[in-house]
């Protein structure tokens, strides 16, 4: 889920979430690409990318009142008004392949949607869920982007160091869903502990980064 509009602060100080400290180092060449196809198609890319985080999020939504057994048809029917019949579809599609993948896995949710942060390493995040799989404590995450990247890892192996640090929990590895806006088709893909190891000490360099970044812009304001 994106940072929450108050964001994470620490003894007061906001400190940056996790997304928006990987966010600053994505490859950017697939998305100049992107934006470059959408601009020779006469489409503002700023407007379909918009569109396409508003409809994630609608899925998202969707995604967590059904585990906290909130989710209603009036409650499916608010979260749909905003929206024109093609992101209707993007909306229904991912959500339908969430329902397609939950009744496959009877995973038993443990947690979900927790704002925490970490003291040791100034960051704050809200994973997606945790739950048993398998007899398995693992840290779940859900995506509606059209692939799979390997700042996704970064991203859950961030989050497993939240939960270790404000909790007792001792997660043994993490699985990313990816329930596509499309076809209504879902993909898992599952990481151990030595994956998320790596994800995180490539994380702990992003974080050096983002404090070195903003002191190199104050050189050049």
């Amino acid at each position: 889920m994106p940072t929450p509009k108050a964001g994470y602060y620490i003894d007061g100080v906001r400190i940056p979430g996790t997304t928006t400290i990987i966010s600053r180092w994505k490859d950017s060449g697939a998305l100049i690409h992107w934006a470059w196809k959408q601009g020779k198609e006469g489409i503002d890319y700023r407007q379909t990318r918009d569109k396409a985080g508003d409809t994630g999020t609608a899925a998202h939504n969707l995604i967590e009142a059904f585990i906290k057994n909130t989710y209603t048809p009036d409650y499916y029917n608010e979260v749909m008004g905003v929206f024109d019949d093609a992101q209707k579809l993007e909306v229904a599609n991912a959500f339908a392949a969430f329902r397609f993948w939950w009744d496959q896995t009877k995973i038993q949710i443990v947690d979900q949607e927790t704002q925490m942060v970490s003291r040791k390493y100034r960051f704050g995040g809200t994973p997606d869920a945790l739950g048993l799989l398998n007899g398995r404590l693992l840290l779940g995450d859900w995506k509606t982007s059209g692939g799979i990247y390997s700042d996704y890892v970064v991203q859950v192996a961030a989050y497993r160091q939240l939960y270790h640090e404000n909790t007792d929990h001792k997660i043994e590895g993490a699985f990313l869903c990816r329930f596509d806006k499309e076809n209504g088709r879902f993909e898992q893909h599952d990481f151990t502990s030595d994956q998320l190891d790596v994800g995180f000490e490539a994380f702990v360099h992003m974080r050096e980064m983002y404090d070195l970044d903003a002191k190199l812009k104050r050189f050049v304001k």
